[in-house]
């Protein structure tokens, strides 16, 4: 469902792809490659949210507030981020809880599971994991690789599934 709310219509890039049961609502802009995967849920109904380019939004994520998504980035399964910043090239895993005033630099990896309570900040290059999250190492050259593969992989996903990445949704 892509859905206009309060006067604000969702902005999606014609080669981003949207899966059908994905609700995207209000003031949300979706760039070119990125990709929302089925159940998830991205309201922009009481402030803004960006999804930067070749971004995944995989099944069941949640993305509520004042949201900014960078480039290169996925976003695990039934993960929540609430009114946060993630920067490029980050992994935030399956079941991460991402809360309020949260700065989540550049090539993080944020362990499946961990919460980041509110205010955290990340600094890039940083393997965070926990409950709350604490940053346990720095990533290495082949994590920053294996994010990237990922991402290619969630490109190649959508253009094999579909003919061309884009949204496949009418607006109401």
């Amino acid at each position: 469902m892509i859905k206009s709310f309060a006067g604000k219509s969702p902005s999606i890039h014609p080669n981003a792809y949207v899966a059908d049961n994905s609700s995207i609502i209000g003031d949300v802009t979706l760039e070119e490659g990125s990709s929302c995967w089925y159940g998830s849920v991205l309201r922009g109904d009481f402030a803004s949210i960006h999804i930067g380019r070749n971004t995944a939004v995989e099944d069941n994520v949640i993305i509520h507030g004042d949201v900014v998504i960078g480039e290169n980035n996925i976003v695990g399964h039934g993960a929540i981020l609430h009114s946060c910043i993630v920067g490029n090239n980050c992994l935030i895993g399956i079941g991460v809880i991402v809360l309020d005033r949260c700065v989540i630099g550049d090539n993080v990896v944020i362990a499946a599971g961990s919460l980041l309570v509110p205010g955290t900040v990340v600094a890039p290059n940083s393997m965070v994991m926990g409950s709350p999250a604490q940053v346990i190492k720095e990533i290495s050259t082949e994590q920053k690789k294996y994010i990237a593969d990922g991402v290619v992989s969630y490109l190649e996903f959508a253009r094999e599934q579909f003919d061309e990445p884009k949204h496949n949704s009418k607006q109401t």
